[in-house]
């Protein structure tokens, strides 16, 4: 019996106004609710101050934000209270710290910018080398007029044409991300070239007053301001650190993050003054479990299921925790409906087994076993990676690779390049079964949907007739099932559309079907092929190692042939295992116009 996807239980949830945010978070973190209205009313008026006072907050981010620490919110650490005043409170508690830490930040900003320029600096002296230019003559700013004016200008853009104007002195030095302009000339010349540098998006260099002497000689004093500026950056660091935990930003912040969160699903709250009431999906079978994740938060709240409304409610794929990543297929399609199959079960042994059949090699599926396991904890295809891989080295040992060798391990199986027809023919005879495996599903799903007997009049004919023409191969008794089945089709069509032109659309159908079915039974035959492909490259990176002679460059060979293997060929063969599931399998049967359940999700850090 295939498993069906679980429809999600109705519940309501009554909790203290004050808790509310902290009880949803909860729940957000566990992924067991997806909320939805009551019909009861929401609080609309709690929306205009919400929103003026998130405002406040956001003008302060903008103004502010690199100078916070980073939220730390969690489950643990959230605050309780009514949204509005802890939002107030945090307001307060960052305009507090805005006028204890306002000094700092504009000594730090300055501290910034003046390394900034110190790092303009050097990178110039680079460009100047030995130029035995003094550079405190490119610091003259008399204004008299006639009088020459010497200076530098940045132009970011690298390789910009300026037009300078007549009667200057200029060089030019090019960088990889920007220019200098060392000028020299009066005073109304060296204005029309500064208007020139900033509209290309330039600025003149601040040269300092203790910049004396050439270039090569500032070189060491320049490094000194540098650390001196990095120093003050670090104190200034640590003393925004202290002003902040001084006004507890980091509790303050993660209040902010949980407020965000509930202001953003207030339409699906409803409100009192005292009580606030919430409803929605679980995938949750046991009420107990979502009491149990408030109560130990100490969350005085009640859950309990009830009857859902009116409406199709949210599926969710029950499968023991080895089979889950394997609904990554069912979902590519959709989630399976409500009288859909789940063949997620299925698929956590025959995804593995066609990737191992095509991708046949002990060591390469080590490799991809490997790093399935190592990235086990950071997403769930992982587990896809780690069986795929533990099937490539089974048919690795069956085929009797390891790295492309196959003189280390003696096939227990056979070689595939030495029986290239069987090795074709067996995935063609298992891709029968699968598509045969989908018609029933298919038929098992009829029976769900109250249309057994409609399944058995039409699509038993063409499973028939399928199995007939896959007998007629091996034995003459398979045309007779095929006619069966053309008849078997013909007379179940004519209880439903009498009349010769019904015979005839009928006909026509089931020799639509036919071929539909025997070419979807072919494509399987590319699994074969790629296994015969994955045999053919490991040959040929075998022959290189033999053609280049040296033992070392040989063993380069072997390691990046066996590493363009499992770069390009693990690829390939896991599109192919993909398209086979979607398209010969999953199109017997599946639609995937299910609603699918969508777990809220928890809040985002906000700054």
């Amino acid at each position: 019996m295939m498993r069906r996807p679980q429809p999600a239980r109705w519940f309501k949830m009554v909790v203290v106004r004050e808790e509310l945010p902290r009880a949803l978070a909860i729940l957000a973190a566990r992924q067991t609710v997806e909320l939805e209205w009551n019909g009861l009313p929401t609080p609309s008026a709690l929306v205009p101050a919400l929103t003026e006072h998130l405002d406040r907050f956001n003008r302060l981010a903008d103004l502010y934000r690199p100078y916070w620490p980073v939220s730390q919110g969690t489950v643990e650490n959230y605050p309780v209270g009514d949204p509005l005043s802890l939002l107030k409170e945090a307001i307060l508690a960052l305009e507090g710290w805005q006028g204890a830490a306002g000094e700092t930040i504009r000594l730090s900003q300055e501290a910034k910018a003046r390394a900034m320029d110190l790092d303009l600096l050097a990178e110039f002296i680079v460009q100047m080398g030995a130029s035995p230019l003094q550079l405190a003559h490119l610091r003259q700013h008399d204004q008299a007029e006639g009088v020459l004016e010497g200076r530098v200008f940045v132009v970011p853009q690298g390789r910009v044409t300026l037009e300078l104007p007549e009667g200057m002195l200029t060089r030019q030095l090019f960088g990889k991300e920007r220019s200098f302009v060392v000028a020299v000339g009066s005073v109304a010349a060296m204005g029309a070239l500064r208007e020139a540098v900033t509209q290309a998006k330039g600025r003149p260099l601040h040269l300092p007053d203790w910049l004396s002497g050439t270039a090569l000689e500032n070189g060491a004093t320049i490094k000194k301001q540098a650390q001196e500026c990095q120093d003050q950056q670090q104190q200034f660091q640590k003393k925004l650190a202290q002003i902040g935990r001084q006004y507890d930003l980091p509790g303050h912040l993660a209040a902010v993050e949980l407020v965000k969160w509930f202001y953003a699903n207030l339409d699906k709250i409803s409100c009192g003054e005292m009580l606030s009431w919430v409803s929605g999906w679980t995938d949750r079978t046991d009420i107990g479990e979502l009491n149990h994740y408030l109560e130990e938060n100490g969350v005085r709240a009640v859950v309990g299921f009830s009857e859902p409304p009116a409406g199709e409610p949210p599926l969710v794929l029950v499968n023991p925790w080895w089979v889950k990543p394997f609904e990554l297929f069912p979902r590519l399609m959709g989630t399976p409906g409500r009288f859909e199959a789940d063949p997620s079960l299925l698929l956590a042994f025959m995804a593995p087994f066609l990737f191992g059949f095509m991708f046949g090699d002990v060591g390469q599926g080590a490799v991809i076993f490997g790093a399935g396991w190592y990235l086990r904890g950071r997403f769930d295809a992982a587990w896809l990676m780690i069986t795929g891989g533990f099937s490539a080295m089974v048919f690795g040992v069956l085929f009797g690779s390891v790295f492309c060798v196959e003189g280390w391990l003696p096939p227990l199986w056979l070689h595939p390049t030495a029986h290239p027809l069987l090795i074709l023919g067996i995935p063609v005879a298992l891709g029968a079964g699968v598509i045969l495996m989908g018609m029933s599903i298919e038929g098992q799903q009829a029976a769900w949907r109250g249309q057994w007997d409609k399944w058995l009049r039409r699509e038993a004919g063409i499973m028939l007739l399928y199995v007939g023409l896959l007998l007629f191969f091996l034995h003459p008794l398979g045309g007779f099932m095929a006619g069966a089945g053309v008849v078997w089709f013909v007379v179940g069509g004519q209880r439903v559309k009498p009349g010769l032109l019904g015979m005839v659309l009928d006909v026509a159908h089931l020799l639509e079907s036919g071929i539909q079915l025997l070419v979807n039974t072919l494509s399987f035959s590319r699994v074969g092929a790629f296994a015969l492909a994955h045999a053919g490259l490991s040959q040929a990176v075998i022959t290189l190692t033999d053609v280049v002679g040296s033992p070392w460059a040989g063993l380069l060979v072997v390691v990046f042939g066996n590493v363009l293997i499992l770069m390009l060929e693990g690829l390939v063969v896991s599109v192919q295992t993909t398209r086979l599931i979607l398209f010969e399998f999953f199109s017997r049967f599946l639609k995937g116009q299910g609603r699918s359940f969508k777990p809220l999700s928890g809040p985002q850090a906000c700054c």
